[in-house]
């Protein structure tokens, strides 16, 4: 069953667009095993990361492999405990 992730904790925008910009980062998410979307949603609190996966476990793996990681090496001190919530419904473009 595909699910929502969000991570409850915002990030600055700058720590945000820096991990945006790495384009090695963007690709890998694009070829990701299970991902459907990304969403960045701005707030008073910083940038709220929020992406569609088709399941949960497409979802630890990648936040596992390679964010966590990626966090560390790019200086951004967050571990996250994200929010799961199962979908019932997702309308995509050519489906």
């Amino acid at each position: 069953m595909a699910v929502l992730v969000r991570d409850p904790n915002p990030l600055p925008q700058q720590q945000y667009d820096g991990m945006a910009s790495n384009a090695q980062l963007i690709e890998a998410i694009k070829n990701a095993p299970g991902f459907i979307a990304h969403l960045a949603v701005p707030g008073p609190n910083g940038i709220t990361v929020m992406e569609i996966w088709e399941s949960r476990e497409n979802a630890d793996r990648w936040l596992q492999d390679v964010i966590l990681p990626a966090m560390r090496q790019a200086g951004i001190p967050q571990e996250t405990q994200p929010d799961y919530q199962d979908l019932h419904n997702i309308i995509l473009p050519g489906q």
